[in-house]
């Protein structure tokens, strides 16, 4: 018994095929060839974290998508931690705007189906640094001021 195997590899499946070679009395000889499509999880790559600061309220976030199947069948945007009730823009894209965020740390998460129901996930985190007031505290307690 002879046994071959090959592996073929395109942009959307991996597929197997084992050759299977009997020889035997009388030059008897059959191949089969079995093929198996191999259907990988998506690979969801966070865009980067971000950090602003107040008085600006909003980011663009964004993720991309490796998948051996194609497309993404299903997209869909979260809020796992962070306070208040920030809006997800388009919770269906990959690439979106969250608003009405107030100072602290979120933590917003992208979950990718693909068409065979095999799902991946990637995080962003946003910081949002409370605004300054613009004036500088040495620690000090000033003398009165003297007019001449």
């Amino acid at each position: 018994m002879k046994l071959n195997y090959t592996r073929h590899r395109n942009i959307r499946q991996t597929a197997f095929i084992l050759l299977l070679s009997f020889a035997g009395l009388g030059r008897l000889q059959a191949q089969t060839a079995i093929q198996k499509d191999v259907v990988f999880t998506p690979t969801v790559i966070s865009g980067g974290n971000k950090t602003i600061q107040l008085p600006t309220n909003s980011t663009a976030i964004s993720v991309t998508v490796k998948d051996s199947s194609g497309r993404p069948a299903m997209i869909l945007w979260t809020r796992q931690s962070g306070p208040g009730t920030p809006v997800i823009t388009s919770p269906y894209s990959l690439n979106t705007t969250v608003t009405g965020l107030s100072a602290g740390t979120y933590v917003f998460r992208c979950m990718v189906r693909n068409d065979h129901g095999l799902s991946g996930h990637a995080d962003v985190q946003v910081v949002v640094n409370p605004a300054t007031t613009g004036l500088v505290d040495s620690g000090r307690i000033p003398e009165p001021y003297e007019r001449d």
